[in-house]
């Protein structure tokens, strides 16, 4: 879905599926940038695997250069999308302490830091 909107509106990259088995990433621009791609129905996205865990003091390896987040409402129906590059994501990760691993919380802090790349109109349904 995310892929299909930024093909098909100008301005934004086109975006192509990355191969099956492409690790952190899910598209890639003709640009060569990396996409990573996570849904939400709440405020929590899915998590980031392969980054350095909570307390390291090791840096990141940069995994990709930007997050789209998708959130779809109750009806599963895109409400939306949103973009977010690798350093505002490092400043705005989470530690998800069952999975072991990073996500993401939609609070305003982080939306401050996002490009709206697509928002449905209140009364679009």
């Amino acid at each position: 879905m995310p892929i299909a909107h930024y093909n098909n509106t100008p301005g934004l990259p086109n975006l192509a599926p990355a191969p099956i088995g492409t690790e952190n990433i899910d598209a890639i621009s003709r640009k060569g940038d990396r996409y990573s791609i996570k849904s939400t129905s709440g405020n929590v996205t899915g998590v980031f695997y392969g980054l350095e865990p909570k307390g390291s003091d090791m840096p990141d390896i940069q995994k990709f250069e930007y997050v789209l987040i998708c959130k779809f409402d109750e009806d599963y129906d895109l409400e939306l999308i949103l973009e977010i590059g690798w350093n505002a994501f490092l400043r705005n990760k989470h530690w998800h302490s069952r999975m072991q691993a990073w996500n993401l919380i939609l609070t305003k802090k982080l939306q401050q830091e996002c490009k709206v790349v697509y928002k449905r109109n209140a009364g679009e349904q």
